[in-house]
């Protein structure tokens, strides 16, 4: 927390309260942005090619520029030019009152969003406890999560969406659920999806805290995760009545819809083309980080289609890293997507998403929906094509059936989708292949 005692402008840079030091350091080390304050007071970039050899280079550049007698008011004010606010708002109580005009307000709402963000992520702390106090050449310092996860990603003002969604207008609505609804909106002249979540006041409600926790989660792993198969964050904004995230807008929608469309139906050269964009973002989702992400709600409604029909994977409100040993506290995700084991088990693994992508192969090779009751015991469609799986003659005939409105030659194609599917969806996990395993496969087709 930051210090509520005024300290006089003459205070220099290395007098600064060990809370606030590790604080700044820790923004300043993200993104770099030490480099662009190194700049700003006057390094040349030989020192800040030395600097960029220490463990702790925004530490070491405060520790050389306080030797020579700089004062706080000087390091607000190399801030305040680089419009660093969030910087600017860690020295408010070290510098005098007459300074804090030049830090922009922030509305009462955003504040108490931001503390309730707070309380839902855990203290992001990067050295191991110890007894002793470290060097200020050495010790990794604490860094507030929010900044963490909101690092890089722009916030953009209430107003700003409201006038690109012409006053949230219904017309702009692109779709609804129990999360919020999305709607289309132009923003910096650029056609984009506005996700829209009621927090109800950001009350303190069980529900409002699930819903701010899986856009915190969300907003992490997107930010994190930059692939040209997973879905572009543009920006976010928590300072009115209800969060909202903006997107790049996906213009044929999402693949579940897609494949409803009778009129248009998708080729099966551009079925395998998002079979394997979709790969290419799961194996990079799984393989990216020692442990891997595991997207955890892997349906044919978050790939999502861009005007190419080029997939993007969407919707990380349930993801998580696991290291295939970490276990759920509750089954969670699309029931027609979900692993008998894992509904059995719990345990979080990379294997849940593969069984989830071999269900949207499926869905690829025969249009036919995830889940239909009117398949009665077979409502579940991974279930639906595993009985069909000791009489190739009928699964081939199933197939296509849906193949011929494509093309002629689009079953053998389709075909070896569905033996893909049939490997992903084995019941032991074990069994299954990975991600990597799996596009190659689908790249072998191609």
């Amino acid at each position: 927390m930051m210090s509520s005692v005024l300290i006089d402008t003459s205070c220099f840079v290395h007098e600064i309260p060990l809370n606030i030091y590790r604080t700044v350091c820790g923004q300043l080390d993200q993104n770099d942005r030490w480099q662009k304050l190194a700049r700003e007071i006057g390094f040349e970039n030989s020192v800040i090619d030395e600097l960029k050899q220490s463990p702790t280079p925004s530490s070491k550049l405060l520790s050389l520029w306080g030797d020579q007698n700089h004062t706080v008011a000087e390091l607000f004010m190399a801030f305040h030019r680089m419009k660093e606010n969030r910087l600017m708002e860690q020295l408010r109580d070290l510098v005098d009152q007459s300074y804090h005009r030049l830090i922009v307000a922030k509305s009462s709402s955003f504040s108490s969003l931001k503390a309730q963000v707070q309380a839902l992520t855990k203290p992001y702390n990067h050295h191991k406890k110890s007894n002793s106090t470290p060097r200020s050449d050495s010790y990794k310092p604490d860094v507030n999560p929010f900044d963490i996860i909101c690092a890089g990603i722009p916030q953009i003002s209430l107003d700003e969406l409201t006038r690109a969604t012409n006053n949230w207008s219904g017309n702009q609505e692109l779709g609804a659920g129990a999360f919020g609804t999305v709607y289309r909106g132009k923003w910096k002249c650029t056609e984009v999806a506005i996700k829209r979540i009621d927090c109800n006041g950001y009350d303190k409600s069980a529900t409002t805290k699930k819903r701010l926790k899986q856009v915190v989660i969300e907003m992490r792993f997107l930010n994190e995760h930059r692939h040209d198969n997973i879905l572009p964050l543009y920006g976010y904004s928590f300072n009115g009545s209800s969060a909202c995230l903006v997107y790049q807008m996906m213009a044929c929608g999402s693949l579940e819809l897609r494949l409803r469309h009778k009129k248009l139906p998708l080729t099966y050269k551009q079925r395998l083309n998002i079979a394997i964009g979709t790969a290419r973002g799961l194996q990079f989702l799984h393989t990216f980080h020692k442990r891997a992400t595991v997207h955890g709600d892997i349906k044919s409604a978050n790939i999502l289609l861009d005007s190419n029909l080029q997939p993007k994977i969407g919707d990380f409100g349930l993801a998580c890293r696991t290291s295939g040993h970490t276990k759920s506290k509750r089954v969670y995700g699309t029931h027609a997507y979900l692993a008998d084991d894992f509904i059995s088990s719990l345990i979080i693994s990379t294997k849940n998403d593969v069984w989830a992508f071999g269900v949207i192969l499926f869905e690829l090779a025969t249009s036919l929906r995830a889940y239909d009751e009117r398949r009665g015991s077979y409502s579940k469609l991974s279930r639906y094509i595993w009985a069909f799986n000791e009489s190739p003659q009928r699964l081939n005939e199933l197939v296509e059936g849906h193949s011929k409105k494509t093309s002629k030659n689009a079953n053998p194609i389709l075909m070896q989708l569905v033996h893909i599917g049939f490997s992903c969806t084995r019941k032991r996990a074990a069994d299954r292949p990975e991600m990597s395993d799996i596009l190659n496969s689908l790249l072998e087709i191609s």
